[in-house]
């Protein structure tokens, strides 16, 4: 299965927190509702916004308005609001990765929220099932992901009806049978959710669920003519989408599944190179370490099917080294296998039992 991701686009990457980011985003808007006479709430909820804006691209910042948002909120002693300042504190440190404080945060807002049969509290007591199993999964536990997602997530999302935010948990059930191998299923979920969110183009999922089909196709291997339109067409709808927004975060998953589409499909290799360049100053100026890894990934595979031995070595390195930094156990075997690939095929015997080595150890 050469086209099995390290990370990135399926759950061996690590998942967002559970949030529904707009692909256009006003900061000024929001500034001047912190500055403005608005209600408290209404200054914390603008705190949070932004907060969620900056939290791929700045995290001080993020953390910043974060801050303000929890301590704004302690201050109206009100148990919902500063359940959802938890919630909101917790976000930055588990996408920063600081796991432990992360989860302590989310459990506090589960305790929280706990009794509160509000909507807006049962909306959030959702998220925090998600983003708690999402924590699972970036220690390695993608199953207990998916137990949370469908025991815990989804039935209160189903039951209070949020058909949006019910649609982005479909989008990731989509990504775990994506990594779990089940492609058939992977693409129901992130029909599913495409189908929700097509009334709702002004959302980030409603393309990377699109995107999401393209993926599921592309693993299946199968490039009939039916699955060829099925993705160009998601992936021309995705572009339209994406072309008014140059900073929207769906950019990603568009530049690896169109890079890989050309690849793999068109057999284009300069589109696809060009595509993995784009995807990586995109993936660096956003402070996306997984997403950037994930394309140097696939920059080896694409420099490695061209016997481009030397630059596919230099990108299983990178790979390599900056997995190292990541506890996800899978990336390390794949990245360590295509080390073994590359070295074999540069006749380094030697370098590769060693590296061998350490793959059966890992395994």
């Amino acid at each position: 299965m050469r086209f099995l991701l390290t990370i990135g686009l399926c759950v061996v990457f690590c998942f967002k927190i559970d949030a529904q980011q707009k692909l256009s985003f006003n900061q000024d808007s929001l500034v001047s509702v912190v500055k403005s006479a608005a209600t408290e709430k209404q200054k914390i909820q603008a705190l949070q916004d932004l907060s969620d804006h900056w939290l791929y691209i700045d995290s001080a910042k993020s953390m910043q308005y974060a801050q303000e948002a929890f301590a704004r909120s302690l201050k109206t002693a009100d148990n919902l609001t500063v359940a959802i300042a938890h919630y909101y504190v917790a976000g930055v440190y588990m996408e920063h990765y600081n796991l432990i404080k992360a989860r302590a945060e989310f459990q506090k807002t589960v305790a929280m929220l706990g009794r509160d049969t509000s909507f807006i509290a049962q909306r959030y007591l959702a998220r925090t099932w998600h983003n708690i199993g999402a924590i699972s999964q970036r220690e390695d536990n993608t199953e207990e992901f998916l137990r949370l997602l469908i025991e815990k997530a989804c039935p209160i999302l189903e039951r209070i009806g949020d058909s949006l935010l019910l649609a982005g948990n479909y989008y990731d059930i989509g990504n775990v049978f994506c990594d779990i191998r089940q492609y058939g299923k992977a693409f129901s979920y992130f029909q599913k959710a495409s189908n929700i969110f097509s009334a709702h183009n002004g959302y980030a999922q409603a393309v990377e669920s699109r995107l999401g089909m393209v993926k599921a196709l592309l693993y299946q291997e199968d490039f009939s003519a039916t699955n060829k339109k099925i993705m160009r067409e998601n992936l021309t709808l995705s572009f339209q989408l994406l072309k008014d927004h140059p900073q929207a975060y769906p950019w990603l998953g568009y530049y690896i599944l169109q890079g890989m589409f050309q690849q793999y499909v068109n057999k284009n290799y300069q589109a696809a190179l060009d595509n993995y360049n784009k995807g990586l100053a995109f993936a660096d100026e956003r402070q996306e370490p997984y997403n950037r890894i994930e394309l140097l990934n696939r920059k080896y595979y694409l420099f490695y099917d061209q016997k481009q031995y030397a630059n596919a070595r230099d990108m299983a390195y990178s790979v390599y080294k900056e997995n190292a930094n990541y506890p996800l156990s899978r990336n390390k075997l794949i990245s360590l296998k295509n080390l073994i690939h590359v070295e074999e095929a540069l006749g380094n015997k030697d370098k590769a039992y060693s590296l061998l080595k350490e793959y059966v150890d890992l395994s």
